[in-house]
């Protein structure tokens, strides 16, 4: 537990080469970060080919950074703080859960990410988009999307996009369970943005932002600053 200060795992190895945690098959890693609290893994987390899960807690003020690669999870689950991500690609297709908690892989840089699940129960995912080149980090979803989850977008340039900006792709999505986005706050952007969903192709996108709102404005002067 990181409680009002920051633990940093990095440089450590053993037989399966260089990590900071090995987890073996079917147990699960707890990480708990409160107080404004920082836990931050640099060298990795690896576990058994069979899998094992993450569950991460704390509060809004916690953060947990991944910046090195966690391989072979099997579930992640995220509860009120901040999970953040140097690399989408450092998470690769575990199934995602988020109660009032942040996943953040805004990292300034455009990119994807495979999930095999994403549930949220009052949950957001914090990532970047390009209004210039007309893309944004992509949601990889192999399976299901249950639970709204709210987008927190940090917008990479305040010009505005041409066309519609893919964010999430659900070909195998269940439509029996009720599942989607919205944003719910923006960053770098004079404009107001939304989500659109397309039934045929089971992919969500950013509108083309027509209005510009005056409290996302004020937001993104003190960004700016």
């Amino acid at each position: 537990t990181a409680n009002s200060k920051k633990m940093s795992f990095k440089n450590n190895q053993d037989s399966s080469g260089a990590n900071d945690v090995y987890v073996t098959a079917g147990k699960e890693l707890k990480i708990e970060a409160i107080n404004n609290g920082q836990v931050s893994f640099e060298s990795g987390i690896k576990g058994d080919t069979g899998g094992y899960d993450i569950a991460i807690s704390g509060d809004t003020s916690g953060e947990v950074d991944f910046s090195a690669a966690v391989e072979n999870v099997n579930k992640l689950s995220l509860a009120n703080a901040q999970l953040k991500l140097a690399n989408e690609a450092f998470l690769n297709n575990a199934s995602i859960d988020i109660t009032l908690g942040t996943l953040n892989i805004a990292n300034n840089s455009i990119s994807s990410m495979n999930i095999a699940n994403l549930t949220s129960n009052n949950g957001y995912v914090h990532l970047d988009v390009d209004p210039l080149t007309n893309t944004a980090d992509v949601l990889m979803i192999d399976g299901d999307i249950v639970g709204d989850v709210g987008l927190i977008l940090n917008v990479l340039s305040i010009d505005k996009s041409t066309a519609d900006i893919l964010f999430a792709d659900a070909q195998n999505d269940n439509p029996s369970t009720s599942g989607g986005f919205s944003v719910f706050r923006v960053l770098g952007s004079p404009y107001e943005w939304t989500t659109r969903y397309d039934a045929g192709s089971h992919q969500w996108f950013l509108p083309v932002p027509t209005a510009k709102s005056t409290s996302v404005t004020s937001e993104v002067m003190s960004y700016v600053a």
